[in-house]
């Protein structure tokens, strides 16, 4: 059994659902480096969350995390976060967060992160 949280946050309902698998996506763009997030962040993913960070800072000048897809964060995730914004400005790189889904966002909040870590707005839809 697994606790699945609600709003992609943490805590929540036991489910007796696999996790979704945690994949990191990576490509090169006009702007820098993009890492592409998905599934759970958990203690098992966290390792391989903190070591793309801590690489994608040494290779590029700026680099944006999209966590659009991540459907779990824990205090683990979280700490491979802040290990890859204290690299990042060891080495006076840009590193961004984007498409963070709300629970994960107000995790930010709750934990004081919001005003460590770099969040790019929302995207805002033009049309009605």
């Amino acid at each position: 059994m697994r606790r699945r949280p609600d709003g992609a946050g943490g805590g929540g309902a036991v489910t007796g659902q696999a996790p979704p698998a945690f994949a990191i996506g990576r490509s090169e763009g006009a702007h820098g480096l993009l890492l592409t997030v998905s599934g759970d962040v958990d203690i098992d993913a966290s390792t391989g969350l903190r070591e793309a960070l801590e690489a994608a800072v040494a290779e590029s000048g700026s680099v944006v995390v999209d966590l659009g897809r991540v459907t779990f964060i824990d205090s683990t995730g979280l700490g491979a976060l802040v290990a890859g914004n204290n690299a990042a400005v060891a080495r006076s790189t840009s590193l961004r967060l984007r498409a963070v889904p709300p629970g994960i966002a107000r995790l930010f909040e709750i934990t004081g992160l919001d005003s460590v870590l770099t969040v790019e707005p929302a995207a805002t839809s033009t049309g009605d």
